[in-house]
């Protein structure tokens, strides 16, 4: 069966030089990458059965890119885990999912094997493909092309399935949104675990442009990321405002030549405007964009920043949908989200999927995406804030409850309130906790580091006698924020 995705990984372009370079500036050509994962999924099918589920658990990029292209190739349907994260929460993903079998290096197998579930492994070059010998039977849409987890309140990811259909809207759209060609060169900054990576991957696909790989040494140093972004000559640079202002503050970016960058594109939370007009000063001839969506819609709105806002003051909207008739605002002032960009639901819970969805009078779905937004007099939307708990810190989406849930789990601790704390240029995670024998910061911070990815971290742990309750016995979060901005850390 020909896919969106195969359709868009095989097609011809003759006379293109464009590849994938990795961190080592080692290139390969479009035509070796295809070959080699042509390779890969056909020893694979040998071993895994028809929309498996693989899940890719490696720490490099290039190997990464090529087990992800293969199931692709094999009509599978691709989990990229985090390797950087704590094990049972790889081990939960592994269990939700259902994986039928994992992609790993062979120095992190060794690593690994006495803690997964029953298994075989097979050997292929470099890696190891495992293939779990007691899957779950679960019921999916034959359609799903890859799986991305997400902060969950339970303790457990959400899985979230998004078809080739769902690719195929946002892919289209951004195709026709910016002027792009083999000669154009994109960043691929983000983990693939994490959904800014899809536009990276498969609008290089669609238009053989080069994709440059950086690893995680190279995205937590500012200043080596900055030197290669110039030296790589990038035209397209897609980034949490996170980043791009450790870039702007600690990458020495006014040293660089950064004169073929052509788009600079930011998502995942609000950019502090200040900074903004810093690096646009710095990058003036680059054309800026504010992208908005969630894990569930991709790409669902847009704002295209003018050339000049040297006397605006305060952040820029999200925009307007992506696509005419696909967003709607309740009474609430939540958004909703519909149409084929849309995700076909959580895997393995049907419970949470029915819950983030409603069916309006003419039988159209919706998904809830939980932000609240209000219209500007330009009618762009704009984003107010969260509708729950989930908050979104250096571009990673964050449930506050997933933090209370492990830290409910240590017998030392009584009673628990994680809350976000917003100033004018970041958001930082406050934990609040009573105890009832003796633990201090450090044995709460190494705990959690063994079972929460080191993104969802508290920025700061602050004992209590008592946590604040409402007249109806809940939590008095706002109380909590109050005594912080008295008190302080």
């Amino acid at each position: 069966m020909t896919t969106y995705l195969t359709s868009i990984i095989t097609q011809q372009h003759h006379g293109t030089t464009s590849g994938i370079v990795d961190g080592s500036s080692n290139k390969t050509t479009f035509d070796q990458l295809i070959e080699e994962s042509q390779n890969i999924s056909k020893w694979s099918q040998a071993y895994l059965p028809d929309y498996a589920r693989v899940g890719i658990f490696m720490s490099s990029k290039k190997c990464s890119l090529k087990c992800i292209t293969s199931a692709i190739l094999a009509n599978h349907i691709y989990v990229p885990l985090d390797f950087e994260a704590p094990l049972n929460r790889n081990k939960s993903i592994i269990q939700t999912c259902a994986l039928h079998g994992l992609w790993v290096e062979i120095q992190m197998y060794n690593n690994l094997s006495s803690e997964l579930p029953k298994h075989t492994h097979y050997k292929y070059h470099d890696y190891y493909l495992i293939v779990f010998t007691e899957v779950k039977n679960i019921e999916i849409p034959k359609n799903v092309a890859y799986i991305l987890n997400t902060s969950g309140s339970t303790g457990t990811p959400k899985g979230v399935m998004v078809t080739h259909s769902n690719v195929r809207s946002f892919i289209e759209w951004a195709h026709t949104k910016l002027e792009l060609s083999s000669h154009d060169i994109i960043a691929s900054i983000a983990p693939f675990h994490f959904d800014l990576s899809v536009f990276d991957l498969f609008i290089t696909f669609k238009n053989r442009t080069s994709l440059i790989l950086f690893d995680t040494t190279q995205t937590k140093n500012p200043r080596l990321l900055a030197q290669q972004l110039a030296h790589q000559r990038v035209t397209v640079l897609y980034a949490t405002p996170t980043l791009l202002r450790l870039l702007l503050h600690h990458g020495k970016i006014d040293r660089y030549d950064f004169s073929a960058l052509r788009y600079v594109i930011f998502a995942g939370e609000i950019f502090p405007i200040e900074d903004l007009k810093r690096l646009k000063q710095l990058w003036s001839q680059a054309t800026f964009f504010n992208w908005y969506g969630p894990t569930e819609t991709n790409v669902c709105t847009y704002y295209q920043l003018p050339n000049s806002f040297e006397e605006r003051t305060t952040p820029f909207p999200i925009g307007k949908a992506c696509i005419d008739n696909t967003i709607k605002i309740t009474q609430d002032n939540e958004l909703l989200v519909s149409g084929a960009s849309v995700f076909a639901g959580y895997i393995n819970a049907p419970i949470k999927t029915q819950q983030v969805f409603s069916i309006d009078e003419n039988g159209q779905s919706w998904y809830h995406t939980g932000d609240l937004v209000r219209i500007d007099k330009n009618k762009d939307m704009v984003f107010v804030g969260r509708k729950d708990r989930m908050v979104k810190r250096n571009g990673y989406r964050i449930e506050l409850d997933e933090i209370e849930y492990w830290m409910h789990q240590l017998e030392q601790v009584g009673q628990c309130a994680v809350v976000e704390m917003k100033s004018s240029k970041q958001v930082e995670i406050v934990c609040f906790y009573t105890t009832l024998n003796s633990i201090d910061n450090d044995s709460i911070r190494a705990y959690l580091i063994k079972n929460l990815s080191l993104y969802m971290l508290p920025n700061h742990f602050i004992k209590l006698e008592s946590i604040p309750l409402t007249a109806n016995h809940k939590v008095d979060y706002q109380a909590l924020k109050i005594f912080y901005n008295t008190h302080g850390k």
